[in-house]
């Protein structure tokens, strides 16, 4: 390879790196995906923007205790983590939501009636016989047993 092809390839791979590291910045500056990352969502590091984040502790105890009045039963295994998730949802107002255990080896543990449901995934919420599959947040839970802010766990939802 003689001195001028050297420099050639040389340039052309200069040119390529700084043209992607252009397009590369670029497109996170500009975001033309319509998605909101957090440094151009006008949020401050450390906050949250999501909805569920908002809600007060109130809010979330009264939720708790009117899903498990109207019959909203949570379906999990200790060791998932989307389950997890969605007990820290809840936070100390878990307490008041109807779960069943279903691996075997879990804390009071029922597989039994996790097969009887024929749940096949975790988390799984059982309402009026119908499942909802995967995490859920506090809007999501609440539209589906017709829980609203001004709603008690006493008073049923019309």
């Amino acid at each position: 390879m003689n001195k001028n092809t050297k420099i050639f390839l040389i340039i052309v791979l200069i040119v390529i790196v700084i043209s992607g590291t252009l397009i590369y910045f670029a497109g996170r500056n500009n975001n033309t995906s319509g998605i909101n990352d957090s440094s151009d969502n006008g949020s401050v590091a450390g906050t949250s923007t999501n909805q569920d984040d908002q809600k007060d502790n109130a809010y979330i105890e009264k939720l708790a205790k009117f899903m498990t009045e109207k019959g909203m039963v949570l379906y999990g295994a200790y060791w998932c983590s989307h389950c997890q998730n969605q007990k820290k949802l809840f936070g100390e107002a878990f307490k008041y939501i109807d779960y069943v255990e279903c691996d075997a080896q879990g804390p009071n543990a029922n597989p039994d009636e996790c097969v009887a449901q024929g749940i096949e995934g975790y988390p799984t919420w059982i309402y009026q016989g119908k499942q909802y599959s995967g995490e859920k947040s506090l809007s999501d839970l609440a539209k589906i047993v017709g829980f609203t802010d001004d709603t008690t766990a006493d008073q049923p939802a019309e």
